[in-house]
């Protein structure tokens, strides 16, 4: 009898804590954020965007080690303001959209880093290339909605990423800066 009412409150205990330590879900809102990057074409800054992506966003910013991530990108909606920049992105040489439909950011470790800042170091694939990558953001949290603000900056060529003639980076820089800002609210619990 003893053993039993043991077991019931390690049962008990186990399941508080899985429940406080679970991170809380977001639903994003897709009209609202916006997935954009920024490189240099022949020494002009040039920035280009996606328009579609799906992410799936575990976090809670106290136990920020529990986060899980996931961002699949649209390759295919890819858009830069020049019509002809747009659909030379979407060629074999660059994202090879129609092989490599999807990119994927996954994280791996989340960290606090500040008040309302946090790293997360991520994989990110693109075409068939995987590389880790440091995404750092801030969040603000209000009546359960946030918005979260980050970066990363990636070299195009280590995803393979405009070969060819435009592989040395001569006219089309190799680092490119990624920004992102989500707006979501925080799903019920169940």
């Amino acid at each position: 009898m003893k053993n039993a009412f043991f077991c019931l409150c390690l049962l008990a205990i186990s399941m508080l804590i899985a429940q406080e330590t679970r991170a809380a879900g977001w639903q994003v809102d897709y009209q609202k954020s916006r997935l954009e990057f920024n490189v240099f074409i022949n020494g002009v800054s040039t920035t280009g965007h996606f328009r579609n992506f799906e992410a799936n966003i575990n976090f809670d910013p106290n136990t920020p080690e529990t986060a899980n991530i996931v961002v699949d990108v649209d390759t295919a909606s890819i858009k830069m303001a020049d019509v002809q920049q747009t659909a030379a992105l979407k060629s074999a040489d660059w994202f090879d959209v129609s092989n490599f439909p999807k990119a994927r950011l996954r994280s791996v470790t989340t960290k606090a880093i500040g008040q309302n800042r946090y790293e997360t170091t991520a994989n990110l694939s693109i075409r068939d290339k995987t590389q880790p990558v440091k995404l750092f953001f801030g969040l603000n949290i209000k009546n359960n909605r946030a918005r979260a603000t980050g970066a990363f900056m990636l070299t195009r060529t280590d995803f393979d990423i405009g070969r060819g003639q435009f592989s040395s980076g001569a006219t089309i820089g190799l680092s490119v800066n990624v920004t992102v800002e989500i707006f979501a609210h925080m799903l019920p619990q169940r």
